[in-house]
C-alpha cells in the first residue's frame, strides 16, 4: 500500500513538473510573439496615408459626433470615424489611392469630397464647414488633384501609376524614373541590353550632390538593398507609385545622408484586371552604331556591301515579356473577399538568346593566333596599327 502511494506521489510530482515546464514554454512563446509584433513595424517606414481635419458649422461651432467615412474608389473598402468634442477627426492607415470622403451629421447637409488623392505617407488636411439642411441633401466637392500636403518638410517628387505606365521606362524598370526628380544625377550607363532591367544599374544615382552609395531604396517602406544598391524592383505593372525624397528631414526616412526612394506596390481591386505585353528588339530592326559604321566603311576589310553589314550587325535578339492579373479573393459558397481581401500576380521574363561575336560587343577579343603570341595578321591593316 505504501509502495503504491509512493508511486502515485512520484507520478503526480512528475506531472506537476511537466505542467510547469509547459506553462513556462507557453509564456516564452507568447512573449516572443509579442516582441516580434512590436519590433516588425519598426523595421519599415509606414507608407500609408492619413486624413486629418475639422468639421464645424457656419457659426464655427464643432459638429461633435459627425460621422466621417473614407472609401477607396478602387476597392470600396470604407473606414469610419467620429468627430470628437473639439470638432477634430483623424483617419489613419489608408493605402495610397483615390478616396471619396463623406461627412454626415444630424441637422446638416451631407458633405462629399470626391477624388481625394492620397499618396505615399501623405497627411492631408480636410477642414469642412457644414451647411444646415437635411441629411438627404448633399454638398459635393470634386477634384482630381490632391489637397496641399503641409505636414512634412521633405522635398522630392512622386511618379504615380499612370506616369509609370505611360512614360518611356528603360528596360521596363520603374526605378529609372527617379532620374526625373530635380537634384538627381545619373551615374550609370548600361553597356548591354540586359542591364536595362538591372536594379543595380538604376541605383547608380547621386541625390543632392551626395555620393551614389548614400541612397536608401525601399519597397512598401521595407529595406530592399544589398550593400549600397537596390536589390529588387517589381515589374512596372505592379508598381503603384514611386516616391523620391531628395531632402529627408523626417526621422522616419533616415538611415542615409542622401536620398530616399520608396516603391509602393499595387493591390488588387473588386474587379478582375490584367494585361500582357511583349517588347522585341532585333539587330535586323536596328541601324549601325558609330563603331559599327566605322568598321563598315573600313575598306581594308572589304567593300561596304550587304554581307559585310550583316556580319557587323550580328544576330542580337532581346525579348522582354510578361503580364499581371488581379482581383478579389472569391471562393463560391465559401468566402467572398470583395471589399475586404484582394490578390495580385505578375510575371516578367527577359530572354537574350543570341549575342553574335561580330555584333560589336566582343570585337576586341583576341584571335586564337594572337592568344599564342602571333600578331602578324595586324600587319595587313596598315602602319596605323603598328
Amino acid at each position: 500500500m505504501t509502495i503504491v502511494l509512493l508511486k502515485a506521489r512520484s507520478g503526480k510530482h512528475k506531472f506537476r513538473k511537466y505542467n510547469k515546464v509547459a506553462t513556462m514554454t507557453r509564456r516564452y512563446v507568447q512573449i516572443s510573439l509579442l516582441l516580434i509584433s512590436l519590433i516588425t513595424p519598426l523595421l519599415s517606414q509606414d507608407t500609408r496615408a492619413r486624413i486629418v481635419g475639422s468639421v464645424r458649422d457656419s457659426a464655427n461651432a464643432s459638429a461633435a459626433g459627425a460621422l466621417v467615412a473614407a472609401e477607396n474608389v478602387a476597392t470600396n473598402v470604407k473606414v469610419n470615424t467620429r468627430v470628437n468634442d473639439s470638432g477634430l477627426f483623424e483617419i489613419p492607415y489608408l493605402l495610397p489611392g483615390t478616396y471619396d470622403v463623406t461627412i454626415e451629421a444630424p441637422g446638416f447637409k451631407s458633405f462629399v469630397r470626391r477624388g481625394l488623392q492620397l499618396r505615399i505617407s501623405d497627411r492631408v488636411d480636410l477642414n469642412v464647414t457644414m451647411e444646415v439642411g437635411q441629411v438627404s441633401d448633399t454638398v459635393t466637392v470634386s477634384g482630381a488633384t490632391s489637397l496641399l500636403e503641409v505636414a512634412s518638410a521633405s522635398t522630392g517628387s512622386i511618379v504615380d501609376h499612370r506616369g509609370i505606365i505611360d512614360l518611356p521606362v528603360s528596360g521596363g524598370n520603374a526605378l529609372t524614373l527617379e532620374r526625373l526628380t530635380p537634384g538627381v544625377t545619373n551615374f550609370a550607363i548600361a553597356n548591354h541590353p540586359y542591364e536595362l532591367t538591372s536594379a543595380f544599374v538604376a541605383s547608380r544615382i547621386s541625390v543632392s550632390g551626395m555620393r551614389s552609395q548614400n541612397t536608401e531604396f525601399t519597397i512598401d517602406g521595407s529595406p530592399a538593398m544589398s550593400n549600397d544598391s537596390a536589390i529588387y524592383v517589381p515589374m512596372a505593372d505592379l508598381v503603384q507609385e514611386l516616391k523620391v525624397e531628395t531632402n529627408s528631414f523626417d526621422a522616419a526616412s533616415g538611415h542615409s545622408v542622401g536620398g530616399y526612394v520608396n516603391t509602393i506596390t499595387r493591390s488588387g481591386t473588386n474587379t478582375l484586371h490584367g494585361s500582357m505585353y511583349e517588347f522585341h528588339t532585333d539587330a535586323a530592326l536596328k541601324g549601325l552604331d558609330f563603331f559599327q559604321r566605322q568598321r563598315l566603311y573600313d575598306l581594308s576589310s572589304g567593300p561596304p556591301d550587304t554581307g559585310k553589314v550583316k556580319s557587323i550587325k550580328g544576330g542580337d535578339v532581346n525579348n522582354r515579356f510578361g503580364g499581371y492579373l488581379s482581383g478579389p479573393v472569391y471562393i463560391p459558397k465559401v468566402y467572398d473577399g470583395r471589399t475586404r481581401t484582394f490578390w495580385i500576380f505578375g510575371y516578367e521574363g527577359f530572354r537574350h538568346p543570341s549575342t553574335d561575336a561580330n555584333s560589336g560587343y566582343f570585337s576586341t577579343v583576341p584571335t586564337l593566333a594572337e592568344r599564342k603570341g602571333d600578331f602578324s595578321s595586324l600587319l595587313a591593316l596598315g602602319s596605323i596599327y603598328q
